[in-house]
């Protein structure tokens, strides 16, 4: 990223709810997968072993999905756009290929996130990780809240198409 750029990390109690999901989830899909393998030995018992251990892959998957923002994830914001850097993938956003920033009811925690919509030109309108919700989900527990964040995005992405619109030469698209 060009300029000056304005780096959000998460709070410290983000990263303590972090560490007890990780901990919680990884721990009931290791006794899963534990019991899963043990019923698949037993007679009649190799479809609930089966779900177990599916049950159990797809905590793991969880687990994962977590991992991502343990102790590096943060939003670096500039003047081309915004990066989210975590652990495992990275995803940069120009201020161009965003549709929409909103604030939006977080399914998966307590309260709000910030959305990012994009068009789908140069990213996926989805990611695979958000479970089939639309857009790019900045989590909770930023060092900006919710509200904050979605206003301090909308008006950097302002600034920037009224940059665009006044010197369409001088950004690069």
């Amino acid at each position: 990223m060009d300029g000056k750029v304005t780096v959000i990390k998460m709070r410290w109690w983000g990263h303590l709810g972090v560490i007890c999901i990780v901990a919680v989830v990884g721990t009931l899909a290791a006794a899963m997968g534990w019991a899963g393998t043990s019923l698949l030995a037993a007679p009649d018992g190799s479809w609930r072993g089966l779900l177990l251990i599916f049950s159990a892959a797809f905590m793991l998957f969880i687990v994962l999905l977590h991992l991502n923002v343990l102790f590096t994830y943060r939003l670096e914001i500039g003047a081309s756009g915004v990066h989210m850097v975590g652990n495992f993938w990275t995803h940069h956003f120009t201020w161009q290929e965003i549709t929409g920033i909103r604030k939006r009811l977080n399914y998966r925690a307590l309260g709000y996130h910030v959305l990012i919509e994009v068009d789908g030109s140069h990213l996926p309108r989805r990611h695979w990780t958000h479970l089939g919700a639309g857009g790019y989900q900045i989590p909770t527990p930023m060092e900006k809240g919710p509200t904050e964040l979605n206003a301090y995005l909308k008006r950097k992405r302002r600034e920037y198409l009224k940059r665009a619109q006044a010197n369409p030469a001088s950004i690069d698209g």
